[in-house]
């Protein structure tokens, strides 16, 4: 496995909690393992009462990569150290390492090679897969399974141990979460929030020497019954994303049956190679994979690496950081049938460019397919919350296609009953993103949306238009 360019680097959180007999040993065990790619530590001392802190920081010098120390002034738990040393993580890849001397520095190599590959997004190191573990109590173990099954339930996953301490994932991930739990929540929480995000999850078999209670174990029944709490929380009851914005952006990745059949109305328009800009969360992009080429251009680097990871593993498809409104230096010279564009251009005073840049992608024949949002007067919290500054109107449609130099050929409005639901949602309820139960009750009325086929409404919540260049 050839890692060299990679741009990856890990950071290995260490949460400690009167660890005083075993966090030395666990940093020289972490230090003496040769990894592929960069790597720092960080120590989340959570007010520990043994000396904890003095202990690393009289090894510190020792470390041979680059180690912080953090300490929390009172206990706040075991979740609550992650959060904090996340602040600090300047690795793309964070790995949970236990100071407890339960789990082998020699299985990280194994656990990064799945996301060093490209084939994930998050590994898990799975005790249950282990050729090799310590027997210790059937009661924890049977615990640990019911709750991982009720994980896996809400989550969408069939993991065989969810509450692993070493778990990798992509560091913007876990920062776009909001993780809420304490104590031992991390585990439930952050494994029900991945699998709602639809993300790529391995898991790797480990070595386990569990820990006794006599020997300082900590987690307990009743850490079992805040965990299936905190499973109905992340499951049933707020969003795995923080911000309005991605928690907009989330619930509308979850509509892939609505891009499907706006796909399928323009179905002659759309040609064999396309050039998709702004494509979200590829939610576009994953019903046309089967097109012989496909680009996804974005302006933001994160969404960029996010696309990278979910598609590297189709040849048919790229993904490159593109801006129309940036010198075009090094931005891609190939040519398509076709140019996507299903979530809007951005604000208002960039839509010209954006237009123009992909009219340049086009092929002579090609065709440029555009989902805008209108009618101004849905315009409201959820607008202001994805950064819009307006909505559309036909005739301002077409002043931006004669702006750009293109041809109209077809305009429908689409979506007459998202269009009340928007209203509702924005101007009576002021939500300021997309609720996941919004997109659930869409979901629903879905049948009424596929009547427009039949039936062209006089108003719709965007606009669905497909031009050319003249």
């Amino acid at each position: 496995m050839s890692t060299q360019g990679s741009g990856e680097s890990l950071t290995v959180l260490v949460p400690a909690y009167n660890e005083a007999a075993t966090i030395v040993t666990a940093l020289e065990r972490l230090w003496s393992v040769s990894l592929p790619i960069p790597c720092e530590v960080i120590v989340i001392d959570d007010a520990s009462t043994d000396g904890t802190s003095g202990l690393v920081a009289e090894v510190q010098d020792r470390s041979p990569y680059p180690l912080q120390l953090l300490r929390h002034e009172r206990n706040m738990g075991k979740t609550a150290a992650l959060r904090t040393g996340l602040e600090s993580a300047a690795g793309t890849l964070t790995l949970i390492y236990d100071a407890d001397l339960e789990y082998d520095p020699a299985d990280i190599p194994a656990l990064l090679a799945p996301i060093l590959d490209g084939r994930a997004d998050a590994v898990y190191g799975s005790r249950f897969l282990s050729p090799e573990r310590r027997v210790l109590f059937f009661w924890h173990a049977l615990g640990n399974r019911m709750v991982t099954a009720l994980a896996d339930m809400f989550a969408n996953l069939n993991l065989t141990d969810m509450e692993t301490c070493f778990k990798l994932v992509r560091t913007d991930i876990l920062r776009s979460m909001r993780l809420r739990s304490e104590r031992f929540g991390f585990e439930p929480e952050v494994t029900v929030k991945l699998g709602r995000l639809g993300l790529r999850i391995y898991e790797i078999p480990i070595r386990y020497s569990g820990r006794s209670y006599e020997e300082g174990k900590k987690i307990g029944l009743w850490d079992a019954v805040r965990a299936i709490g905190t499973i109905v929380r992340a499951g049933l009851f707020e969003p795995p994303v923080a911000t309005p914005e991605a928690r907009t952006r989330y619930a509308l990745g979850r509509l892939g049956p609505y891009y499907a059949e706006i796909l399928r109305r323009v179905k002659w328009a759309v040609g064999d190679t396309i050039f998709e800009y702004l494509p979200g969360t590829g939610e576009v992009a994953s019903h046309i994979l089967q097109k012989s080429r496909v680009l996804l251009a974005d302006p933001d680097e994160e969404t960029v690496s996010r696309l990278r990871t979910r598609f590297s593993h189709r040849p048919n498809v790229s993904v490159r950081l593109w801006d129309p409104s940036a010198d075009e230096t090094g931005s891609p010279a190939e040519t398509f049938d076709t140019a996507l564009c299903l979530h809007g251009l951005g604000k208002p005073d960039e839509a010209a460019a954006a237009l123009t840049a992909l009219a340049s992608r086009l092929q002579p024949d090609g065709r440029i397919v555009i989902l805008l949002p209108a009618q101004p007067a849905l315009y409201g919290s959820i607008d202001r919350g994805l950064g819009r500054h307006g909505r559309f109107t036909r005739d301002s449609v077409l002043k931006l296609l004669e702006e750009t130099d293109l041809t109209l050929e077809w305009l429908r409005p689409v979506n007459a009953v998202g269009a009340l639901g928007w209203w509702i949602a924005t101007n009576l309820f002021r939500s300021t993103y997309v609720r996941p139960f919004h997109i659930r009750f869409f979901r629903l009325v879905m049948p009424l949306f596929k009547l427009e086929r039949l039936i062209k409404p006089p108003f719709g919540l965007s606009y669905l238009i497909v031009a050319r260049p003249k």
